[in-house]
């Protein structure tokens, strides 16, 4: 949760706990390397070495032991504080945390699904770049990353998801020179592998719901494409069938807990029910059949 600490000073209590780095590693789940660089920069804050680096590893020296043994009691008071917040908080909603490459349509799917199930919940994005996982694994109480491998051994359910290209009939036949694509992704996602289909140049755009007619109008006379999932498409689809619908890739989202107890194992299974019959099926393979 970090709200009332530093990554740096939960790193160094956590290697003076564990007398190591490496069984302090394992107990926060991190590799070695943030947690050295870490201590490193805690260090150079303070001017003056906290630990005595040898071939056997870091021992503490007697500034080392002198700061733990000063900081450590506020340290624990701190952590109490913060357990007795996120209690606070888990009594009203569910927090789930989710990454900022998942697709609107994706997010607003499961925002449906949590809202049919009766559940109160509290949603927000997160950037596990600059974030400690293990603080948000504390935080929250479902955690949901978009990628090819799970962030970390903990997760317990994925889901599979299509992304779709939605064009006019008639391409790739009649497409300008100078077309747009359209997508609800990230700046992280612009790297989506359409361009191997294109022999021209592109250019990316995030599309706003609020002009999604002017876009398909752009789509029918070969000036655009768009690029989303199948929420979307089944409505494009069911509202007008003058488009060409081409799945391109297969996405996963992880959904992992710390918190193990029934009644959350309980709504992790209810999201991955609602994404079963999600995927579109009547689309190409090809974008040339």
């Amino acid at each position: 949760m970090n709200l009332f600490s530093s990554t740096k000073l939960k790193y160094f209590i956590a290697v003076m706990e564990e007398g190591s780095v490496s069984k302090a590693c394992e107990k926060i789940n991190i590799s070695r390397t943030p947690l050295s660089r870490a201590i490193s920069d805690l260090e150079f804050c303070l001017g003056f070495e906290l630990f005595t680096r040898s071939k056997n590893g870091m021992i503490p020296n007697q500034c080392g032991i002198k700061l733990y043994n000063r900081v450590n009691p506020l340290y624990s008071e701190l952590l109490k504080i913060e357990n007795d917040l996120k209690n606070e908080i888990n009594k009203t909603s569910l927090r789930i945390a989710i990454t900022t490459e998942i697709p609107d349509s994706i997010l607003s799917y499961l925002r449906n699904a949590l809202n049919k199930n009766n559940i109160n919940f509290n949603m927000h994005s997160i950037d596990l770049v600059h974030n400690d996982y293990s603080a948000l694994q504390n935080f929250h109480d479902i955690i949901i990353t978009e990628g090819n491998e799970p962030p970390t051994l903990n997760v317990t359910e994925f889901i599979i998801f299509d992304i779709f290209m939605i064009t006019s009939n008639s391409f790739p036949k009649k497409m300008s020179n100078n077309f747009t694509v359209f997508h609800e992704f990230s700046k992280d996602e612009k790297n989506i592998s359409i361009h191997k289909y294109f022999p021209y140049p592109t250019k990316m755009q995030p599309f706003i719901y609020n002009d999604i007619v002017s876009i398909m109008e752009e789509i029918k006379k070969g000036d655009g494409i768009l690029i989303s999932t199948a929420p979307f498409v089944k409505i494009i689809k069911n509202n007008d069938t003058d488009f060409k619908i081409t799945k391109i890739s297969t996405k996963k989202l992880f959904l992992e807990t710390k918190a193990k107890t029934k009644e959350i194992n309980k709504i992790i299974s209810s999201i991955v029910d609602s994404f079963k019959d999600l995927n579109y099926k009547d689309s190409n393979n090809d974008l040339y059949n």
